[in-house]
Formats: structure tokens, sequence, C-alpha cells
């Protein structure tokens, strides 16, 4: 019963474009404070969705040249295969490093056993069967 009464107040939330997040308390209090320092620089009262999405378009852009994408297993062997989708035909971005040899079937997790695909060839056609 209590699953059911929680249910309806998220979807009653949802309908009045609210989202409730729980955060520790110390990022909630640095959050307001945020919100309420760009709206004292706008000069204006902008409701918080358009404050949290100007506050983080600033995080992006004061850290861009900063932060580097981590360089994990996928991330190589995307950047190896130039961030396309290896299936022939397929022009998309990869978007994951897929197992040639299935660990399941003894493949191991080097290089030379991954490729590059785009999600829909990775997860739709390979693990759904198809490719």
């Amino acid at each position: 019963m209590a699953r059911q009464a929680r249910g309806a107040a998220e979807r009653q939330l949802r309908a009045r474009r609210v989202i409730p997040v729980p955060l520790p308390l110390r990022i909630a209090a640095l959050l307001a404070a945020s919100v309420q320092a760009l709206r004292e620089r706008l000069g204006t009262q902008l409701a918080a969705g358009p404050c949290l999405a100007l506050l983080a378009q600033h995080f992006v852009e004061t850290w861009r040249g900063v932060v580097k994408p981590a360089r994990t297993r996928s991330r190589k062997v995307r950047d190896r295969d130039r961030g396309e989708c290896q299936v022939p035909g397929c022009s998309h971005r990869a978007a994951h490093a897929h197992h040639v040899l299935f660990r399941s079937q003894g493949g191991d997790d080097e290089p030379d056993n991954l490729g590059a695909m785009c999600a829909f060839h990775h997860l739709r056609c390979v693990h759904g069967g198809f490719l």
C-alpha cells in the first residue's frame, strides 16, 4: 500500500513538472546558494530549472579543458576504430566495445578481441541474436 501511495505522489509531482532529488544536506545548501547567487547576478527571479541549466552550462564551460575523458578499455578500442561502428555499412558513432569472442565462450578483454559498435548493432543485433 505504501508503494502505491508513493507512486501516486511521484506521478502528481511529475504532472506538476517537479522532480524530487534526494541530496546530502550540504549539497542541497550549496545548490540553493548557487541558485540564489545566479538570480542576484541576473537581477531576476528565474525559475529553478533554468537556473540549474545555466549553472550546469557554466560548470561544463569552466571545466571543459581540464577534465579529460577516462581512458577505459572501451574508450581505447573506440579510439582505435576511429569512433565508428565496425559493422559493414553502418555510419553511426561507436558507443560500445563488443567482445568478438564472448567471455562466456573463453574470450578475453584484450583489445584484439574487442570491436567498436554503435548501441543498436551491439545491443539489439548482436545480443539480440540477429548478428
